[in-house]
């Protein structure tokens, strides 16, 4: 799909929305994408993931080379200049100008920094594109790595699936253009647990918003999130993602170290608070 047949589905974002969304931290855009268009992207979507879960035994590779085509238009759709220009226009990059995250409030580059000290229009942003980090590469990769493979060598479509949800973590926390100093996780690994399987992220996501709400701690929320994912693997019938999961668990939580240091000693910050110094 050529990015001037984007052009004709999806329009570009007001200044009415735009100034909205940084007032409020969410909009709502009408008609943004033209509704024949969008019911065309959603049969697709359905009827590429049945094929995915279908696939078993001999033929994994060509199948796959083969489904990466059949789920066009949605990756030209979601990876247009369009779509990436609506983006930076709702997180507004003339706010960013000067202001180096990772010397602000936690230093930390995740989604709770983000809202502490850029404002809840870019917290939300890049909560978002944190989990699309885990949930893209696991529902669309499979495919193209499983291209590389001579026909009937590929693994398992869900343990290229979990590998590469695992390496979409370790690439969030540790990036190599920041000095491996990165984020903790915590969203990524909710778009990862989505991507496996949708009840790992209902798990994931139940756990992580009650504890959140109750306890208004973000970190203590991600921490207890991460635990549920792995916990819940064996609980739905996935026990083949609970020694990978309940890894990332350890190392997230690992992450959170000095965090857990001030709950410890009560002076982690609450979600709304006054101190900025929480990491997130």
């Amino acid at each position: 799909m050529s990015e001037r047949q984007i052009e004709g589905v999806l329009r570009e974002v007001t200044d009415e929305e735009v100034a909205f969304y940084q007032e409020y931290g969410w909009v709502m855009m009408k008609q943004l994408v033209d509704p024949v268009f969008a019911a065309e992207l959603l049969h697709v979507g359905r009827e590429w993931r049945e094929r995915r879960e279908k696939e078993v035994g001999p033929g994994k590779a060509a199948a796959g080379r083969a489904r990466q085509q059949e789920a066009e238009p949605f990756p030209s759709f979601m990876f247009s200049q369009r779509m990436a220009q609506n983006a930076m226009r709702l997180v507004n990059r003339k706010r960013l100008k000067g202001v180096d995250i990772r010397a602000a409030g936690s230093g930390n580059i995740g989604a709770t920094n983000a809202f502490r000290t850029l404002g809840k229009g870019i917290g939300i942003a890049v909560l978002l594109i944190d989990i699309l980090k885990g949930l893209l590469p696991c529902l669309f990769f499979p495919a193209l790595v499983a291209g590389l493979f001579p026909d009937g060598q590929a693994p398992a479509p869900k343990t290229l699936q979990l590998l590469i949800g695992v390496a979409a973590i370790l690439g969030h926390n540790y990036p190599c253009w920041l000095g491996f100093k990165g984020g903790k996780g915590v969203a990524t690994n909710a778009g990862v647990a989505f991507g496996l399987a949708w009840p790992l992220g209902l798990a994931y996501a139940f756990v992580w918003l009650s504890i959140l709400a109750i306890f208004r701690i973000s970190s203590l929320a991600g921490m207890a999130a991460v635990v549920a994912a792995a916990a819940a693997a064996p609980l739905f019938g996935y026990p083949q993602f609970f020694p990978v999961l309940g890894a990332i668990a350890l190392l997230i939580i690992y992450l959170h170290r000095e965090n857990i240091a001030r709950l410890a000693r009560g002076e982690e910050p609450r979600v709304g608070g006054s101190k900025d110094t929480a990491g997130g």
